[in-house]
Parts: structure tokens; C-alpha cells; sequence
């Protein structure tokens, strides 16, 4: 995972596999608000198998 943070706001990319085997990269906008991140947005890919 690796996570870029500039104030109250982040975004975050996470690559993960599921359990039949598709990989899978996720993208999450984060938000500081009342003390607390909060998603605000997630998009993702997933890879194809070769």
C-alpha cells in the first residue's frame, strides 16, 4: 500500500489478489473531516490473467 497525504486530503493504492487469483489495484480519496479520514471515492482495476 502506499498512501500520499497533503492536508486534509490523501489518496491511497492498495494491489491485492482474491481468492481466484485476479489481481487487483484500488484507488481511494480520503478526506480529514471533524477529526476523522474518511473515504470519499475508490476506483479500481482489475488486471487480466496471462
Amino acid at each position: 500500500m502506499t498512501i500520499e497525504h497533503s492536508g486534509t486530503a490523501a489518496m491511497a493504492r492498495l494491489e491485492a489478489e482474491n481468492w481466484r487469483g485476479t489481481r487487483y489495484t484500488d484507488f481511494f480519496v480520503l478526506v480529514e473531516t471533524g477529526g476523522e479520514w474518511k473515504i470519499a471515492s475508490k476506483v479500481f482495476f482489475a488486471h487480466s490473467r496471462a
